[in-house]
């Protein structure tokens, strides 16, 4: 990128010089030239607009596409939610269940269990859900910033 610029930024600077040096006898630099020159320096700032436009439409579809990686419907089969301690081995989701309906659950750990068999992940929703109701899943977006 810097290289187009250093070359167009030569190209003007070129433009300017000839167009300086070339002049009629009394001293008048001919008009073509100088629109030539003026068009030039226009082409070229319009080139960097739109690199610099490229640069952030490719930006903005990266971010795009790692949100929409994110904000996917999951299938069950595929992966479940990351349950750690940083999470406290619980992630609120919105989840699809086979009868169509969709609607927000927590899966949970219950780390408090004393039987081993207690201590499965599972899905809660005003009580224990069978785990084989749940076909997709989705993490729930960020609250909003500030007060909220």
């Amino acid at each position: 990128m810097s290289d187009r610029r250093t070359l167009d930024a030569t190209l003007i600077e070129a433009v300017r010089i000839l167009s300086r040096t070339i002049q009629t006898e009394d001293g008048v630099i001919p008009a073509f030239l100088a629109e030539a020159a003026t068009r030039l320096a226009e082409l070229v700032e319009e080139r960097q607009s739109i690199s610099t436009l490229l640069q952030k439409v490719e930006s903005l579809e990266g971010d795009n596409k790692r949100l929409r990686e994110e904000r996917r419907w999951v299938s069950v089969e595929e992966r479940l939610p990351e349950l750690n301690k940083a999470n406290h081995f619980q992630v609120r989701c919105l989840v699809c269940c086979k009868s169509g309906g969709v609607c927000e659950m927590t899966y949970e750990i219950n780390t408090y269990a004393k039987q081993e068999r207690n201590r499965q992940p599972r899905w809660k929703w005003q009580g224990l859900i069978d785990r084989s109701e749940v076909t997709h899943w989705m993490p729930l977006p960020p609250g909003p910033e500030g007060d909220g």
